[in-house]
């Protein structure tokens, strides 16, 4: 629920939704109201052995005009696109080695990390991409002389907009909807890493 407290005339507050659809109920604000979105992250390649199994793109995250859609799955990694906000950034593509999912923009968290194969272990299943948007990280096999890693995923993109009570009335009703992250690769060896959700971060007289 959303939390607000009267201070001279100002009613600060936020809500945030990481899952699922429905709508928002605009509070009385004095000054503005700021609304941040994230596409969804894509899923990271599984292995079958030493091929790569492709992740599932992330979902698209709207409020009112704003867009973002997710994170490509580690097939085709891109970031995913920004549009409808004062500020719109596209979500970055994962790097072509090591097997990383890609950070999101405007976190403060990395995409999901790879992590050390234990001792002794031949394949390891890939991590999830970090909150809000990250893309999963990439399975991973060792064949007895190389450790083998594809393509995590790519992150959701980031779109930012200010309302005042001119643009956004008091009492209006607003639609959202929240990107779920794309799945990671099912491999036969390991699956990769799933992609983080979306989310949508309204903050009022903040």
């Amino acid at each position: 629920m959303p939390r607000f407290l009267f201070i001279g005339g100002k009613n600060p507050g936020s809500q945030t939704y990481t899952s699922g659809s429905g709508t928002f109920s605009v509070p009385y604000y004095a000054e503005n109201l700021r609304v941040r979105i994230w596409g969804a992250g894509g899923g990271g390649a599984g292995m079958n052995n030493t091929a790569g199994v492709a992740g599932s793109a992330g979902g698209t995250t709207t409020f009112d005009v704003m867009t973002t859609t997710g994170g490509g799955g580690s097939g085709s990694p891109s970031g995913g696109a920004a549009s409808g906000g004062d500020i719109n950034i596209n979500g970055n593509a994962s790097s072509l080695f090591g097997g990383e999912g890609a950070a999101a923009p405007e976190t403060s968290l990395g995409g999901g990390a790879q992590q050390p194969l234990p001792p002794g272990n031949s394949t390891q299943n890939g991590v999830a991409g970090n909150p809000y948007g990250g893309g999963g990280t990439s399975a991973k096999y060792w064949d007895g002389s190389n450790i083998w890693a594809v393509r995590g995923g790519g992150s959701g993109a980031f779109s930012e907009k200010i309302y005042t009570s001119s643009t956004l009335s008091p009492g209006a009703s607003v639609s959202y909807a929240v990107g779920t992250g794309g799945a990671g690769g099912d491999g036969s060896s390991s699956d990769g890493g799933s992609g983080a959700n979306g989310a949508v971060v309204i903050e009022w007289d903040y």
